[in-house]
C-alpha cells in the first residue's frame, strides 16, 4: 500500500534517474537532463506521489486491503485454475462501484487464473528479466549494455508497481515486453 502511486509517474521518475547510467560523460548527461526537464515539467511527473498512501488506517488503504482479502479468498476457493477472469468485480461492488479489480496484479492474477495461469505470466516475466540481465552483463561497458540495464530497471519498476495496481491490461507493459523480445532477437 505504501508504494501506491501512478505507474507512469514511477516509470518516468525511474527513467530520469537512470539517464546517469546511460551516458558516459557529464556534459551529455546534463544536456539530456536539461532537455528532458524542459520537455517534462517536474510537477505532473511527481504530483501523484503526493497522494501516496502513508496512513494504513485511511479509507483508501482499508478499501484496498478489503479487495486484497477478497482476491485471496477467491484464490483459495479455486487455487489451481482460479475463479475466472473478471469475476472479482461481481463480489467487490459492495466495496465501491468502480472496484472491479484487486489493485494488486499478483493477487488479481492468482484469483482470476489460479496457479496455472499465474505461472504462465511469471514465465513471461522471468524470460524478460533473464534476457535483459544476461545482455546487461555480457555487453557491460557498451552503450547496448547500458540500454539493457535501463530496460531491466524499467521492468523492475513495473513489477513493483504491480504490487498496488493491476498491470495485466496496461498496454505499456506488453509493449515493453515486446521491446524486450526484440532486444533479445537483435542482441541475443
Amino acid at each position: 500500500i505504501h508504494l501506491s502511486c501512478n505507474c507512469a509517474s514511477l516509470v518516468s521518475s525511474e527513467k530520469c534517474l537512470c539517464l546517469v547510467f546511460f551516458f558516459n560523460d557529464t556534459a551529455t548527461t546534463e544536456i539530456y537532463t536539461l532537455s528532458l526537464h524542459d520537455a517534462l515539467p517536474i510537477y505532473p511527473v511527481t504530483a501523484r506521489l503526493d497522494t501516496t498512501t502513508t496512513n494504513l488506517s485511511s479509507p483508501e488503504a482499508a478499501q484496498r486491503k478489503a479487495l486484497w482479502v477478497l482476491a485471496l479468498h477467491h484464490f483459495l476457493e479455486s487455487p489451481l485454475v482460479g475463479y475466472g477472469r473478471g469475476n472479482l468485480g461481481v463480489d467487490s461492488h459492495s466495496l465501491g462501484p468502480e472496484e472491479d479489480y484487486a489493485h494488486n496484479t499478483y493477487l488479481g492474477l492468482l484469483a482470476d487464473v489460479g496457479v496455472i495461469g499465474f505461472l504462465i505470466y511469471v514465465l513471461v516475466g522471468v524470460r524478460a528479466v533473464s534476457t535483459l540481465g544476461r545482455a546487461a552483463w555480457r555487453l557491460r561497458g557498451q552503450r547496448t549494455g547500458r540500454v539493457a540495464l535501463l530496460m531491466l530497471a524499467g521492468l523492475v519498476t513495473l513489477c513493483l508497481c504491480g504490487m498496488t495496481i493491476n498491470l495485466e491490461n496496461y498496454r505499456g507493459l506488453w509493449m515493453f515486453l515486446g521491446l524486450t523480445e526484440s532486444f533479445r532477437l537483435l542482441y541475443g
